[in-house]
């Protein structure tokens, strides 16, 4: 499996202007968001697009997604 570089900030505005992200959803969400989705990077090929938007539909479907991941994840 490729290992990803970690996306940026530039990343995310440049993804978010392709991607439908709901205007609740802030650039940092989307960077996170596409940042936590490097893991599918067998899928993605790395692409930040491809990463958008995976991090896309899961803000979709609630905007605090990645946010309630770390906090589950943290324990």
């Amino acid at each position: 499996m490729p290992r990803c570089r970690r996306f940026t900030l530039s990343d995310a505005k440049a993804a978010r202007r392709r991607v439908r992200v709901p205007s609740s959803v802030t650039c940092d969400d989307l960077l996170v968001g596409m940042n936590v989705e490097r893991e599918h990077a067998d899928v993605t090929r790395c692409s930040p697009l491809l990463s958008a938007k995976i991090a896309a539909a899961h803000l979709r479907e609630r905007h605090d997604y990645y946010r309630r991941l770390k906090r589950y994840v943290e324990g």
